[in-house]
């Protein structure tokens, strides 16, 4: 009888451990959901912050570089108009100095006088020719700052692109039915 006695208590300690136990179980099962609750919530938080940063900085980046594509366009436009103006005058004075060699030709009592125009005129000729050179070179100094730019902006244009991938990628893997949701 006293075995069945001891049988009995160490039964009833035993339950009285499994139910302790079931509730410790129980309570630290509430404690972890809550806890993965919360993890969660972060989680989600994270994503939308950092799509927001992420859009944030492709807008600014587009906007700058859609800036620097018209202030190019527009310096572009700005030389191209000089050149065209200095192309004009360069053909009116040589029609000019045309001109006036044909009127030396013509009236030979006027020669000391016409020939003094025409040196003039010669003399401003290979200035402008110079002048003309000179623009030449800087009108080819900004064609290749252009090309650079326009290449600049291509990559921009990429890494903008590489970006927007990335961040597809970054909803895809963090997004609802994601690999990391």
């Amino acid at each position: 009888m006293k075995r069945l006695e001891a049988a009995e208590s160490n039964i009833t300690t035993c339950e009285n451990v499994i139910q302790s136990e079931r509730q410790l179980r129980k309570g630290s099962s509430k404690q972890l959901k809550a806890q993965i609750k919360d993890l969660q919530a972060l989680v989600q938080q994270e994503k939308r912050t950092l799509s927001d940063k992420v859009s944030a900085e492709l807008d600014a980046t587009l906007k700058y570089a859609v800036k620097e594509k018209v202030e190019i366009k527009r310096e572009l436009e700005e030389v191209t108009e000089d050149r065209d103006r200095l192309q004009r005058e360069y053909e009116d004075l040589v029609t000019m100095y045309e001109g006036l060699k044909s009127a030396e030709i013509q009236s030979q009592k006027l020669a000391d006088e016409s020939q003094k125009i025409i040196n003039d005129l010669e003399s401003e000729n290979r200035n402008l020719k110079q002048e003309r050179g000179t623009l030449q070179k800087s009108n080819l100094e900004r064609t290749t700052t252009m090309e650079a730019a326009n290449k600049n902006y291509d990559e921009i244009r990429g890494i903008v692109q590489k970006l927007d991938e990335a961040r597809v990628v970054m909803n895809k893997l963090m997004g609802p039915g994601g690999f990391m949701s």
